[in-house]
């Protein structure tokens, strides 16, 4: 998905003004027909939409999730989005990103390389870390790893932590208990990503 707000000289990675509206325009034209929503399919998830099953559920799911107005409020909404002010604000090391998106990036992962004959093993945490030396350290990068280091096969294990914070977005996770993590004073509550 393209990123939310118009694009400017200190804001250069996102649609343009006029690309905003003429997509607008194609939301409040299209939304819904199955060629806009296959469209969008491959322009949000390329390196999946020539999943056939993908690209039916994407489609069920657009227009099970959104009227064609509340489309284009939500649009519209992105389209004016802007925290750059905010980010001045800021006073400790941060990414701007969200603890979902690493969970997505790590599932995105894991079936092309098990289709070559590779597992993936992924630990996911978030916290509080700094940069130091040209490497990100702390104990949330530890914590990370220790789970890490805990993963099966293919398997994508995350923090209650990370859990706690990516409800609300349709990730579904499997108990998998506390855990002792080496080198951590206290217990951790680990959950596996559902398949």
């Amino acid at each position: 998905m393209s990123r939310p707000g118009a694009r400017s000289p200190d804001y250069p990675w996102t649609r343009t003004e006029d690309e905003w509206r003429r997509q607008l325009a194609d939301v409040r034209t299209r939304w819904g027909a199955r060629d806009y929503l296959e469209d969008l399919a491959r322009e949000w998830a390329p390196e999946v939409s020539d999943q056939a099953d993908f690209v039916d559920w994407f489609v069920r799911h657009m227009r099970r999730s959104l009227s064609p107005g509340a489309a284009l409020t939500w649009f519209r909404t992105a389209m004016e989005l802007d925290v750059r002010y905010v980010l001045a604000a800021v006073r400790v090391p941060a990414l701007v990103d969200g603890p979902a998106r690493a969970v997505l990036a790590a599932a995105a992962l894991r079936e092309p390389l098990r289709a070559i004959g590779i597992d993936v093993r992924a630990g996911l945490h978030t916290g509080e870390c700094e940069v130091s030396d040209g490497k990100v350290v702390g104990i949330a990068v530890s914590i990370g790893a220790r789970i890490s280091s805990l993963a099966g096969p293919g398997e994508i294990l995350v923090s209650s932590t990370v859990k706690d914070l990516v409800a609300g977005s349709g990730l579904r996770f499997e108990d998998r208990s506390e855990h002792q993590l080496k080198g951590i004073r206290e217990a951790w509550h680990l959950f596996a990503l559902a398949n």
